[in-house]
């Protein structure tokens, strides 16, 4: 079996932190789901990373929607410094989105949301092919639908002035990385 998105998201998350403590940087970590599954506030002591290690080691992939609110509408108020806070979710459905939708603006103007959408390959797959059968039409329809779907949350987040990153999994640590040094460079934290 392959890797999964919180595989990537995992790596992404302690490629960043160990790039954002070298550059002296505090960094912290919060799992969600149903529920808070773990949370590590962010620090810049020697062991963070280690710390962050552990606090991810045990996390499994889940088909639930996060309870967003648990953490985000926290986050603002625990934070005391304007902060980068980075969201690695799965864009699917607009009513599953919203929670995120809202509780990222919440974080502005005093923090900077940024929301890493990691794109499904096969989907892209199946709406870019093409149809040999009468049941491969319908799943390419029901593909790009889906995509059509995607690209309008991802616009109303832009929309709403929160940072979207929206890349396939095997390219997440690269992207997630390079935004991370573009918003040092340009001073927005």
């Amino acid at each position: 079996m392959g890797k999964t998105k919180l595989d990537f998201s995992i790596e992404a998350s302690l490629l960043l932190a160990y790039v954002a403590l070298e550059l002296g940087d505090k960094v912290g970590i919060t799992s969600v789901g149903q529920e808070v599954l773990s949370f590590l506030p962010p620090s810049k002591t020697p062991g963070q990373f280690g710390r962050m290690l552990e606090s991810l080691y045990a996390l499994q992939p889940r088909l639930e929607e996060p309870r967003y609110y648990l953490v985000l509408s926290d986050l603002s108020t625990r934070l005391r410094r304007r902060s980068l806070v980075v969201i690695f979710t799965d864009l699917i459905d607009e009513r599953a989105s919203e929670g995120l939708i809202r509780y990222s603006l919440g974080l502005l103007p005093r923090h900077l949301p940024l929301v890493v959408a990691m794109s499904d390959t096969e989907v892209i797959r199946i709406a870019e092919s093409v149809p040999e059968e009468k049941s491969d039409l319908y799943r390419k329809a029901v593909a790009s639908e889906m995509l059509v779907r995607r690209e309008r949350l991802l616009a109303r987040l832009r929309t709403a002035g929160i940072l979207v990153l929206d890349t396939p999994p095997d390219k997440i640590s690269t992207a997630v990385l390079d935004r991370y040094l573009e918003i040092k460079t340009r001073n927005a934290l």
